[in-house]
């Protein structure tokens, strides 16, 4: 099973409401704890088998600037890995990380577009 959810929400500490802190924290890592919690009797079920792969970023290790709450929140992914992956090493259930970096998206080329129409030509 892999958690996948996730949407790009990212600025400056002071700039970030309560309301994106609560929706940024509910989709990535609450989602996560969610369907986990879901699906990994029917693993433990089985019998000794079951993998889950969260899915995250670099940004959860090694934030950038203005990188709250997306950077928090995938940290928080990182270190419900660790815990899950003990807790159900015993029954034989694999859980890991991947910190999967930039794809090509719309979302990024709409960021991208964005950021670039700020930029002044001097030449």
């Amino acid at each position: 099973m892999v958690n996948n959810a996730g949407r790009s929400s990212a600025g400056h500490f002071q700039e970030i409401t309560d309301d994106l802190w609560q929706e940024d924290l509910d989709l990535k890592l609450m989602g996560a704890i969610r369907f986990s919690r879901l699906v990994a009797p029917y693993m433990k079920e089985k019998g000794f088998w079951g993998r889950i792969i969260n899915k995250t970023t670099p940004g959860g290790k090694a934030p950038g600037p203005a990188s709250v709450p997306t950077s928090v929140s995938r940290a928080a992914g990182i270190a419900l890995t660790k815990e899950m992956s003990l807790d159900y090493a015993k029954d034989g259930i694999l859980i890991n990380t991947i910190c999967v970096g930039l794809i090509k998206s719309a979302q990024h080329e709409r960021t991208w577009l964005s950021e670039s129409k700020k930029q002044k030509n001097f030449g």
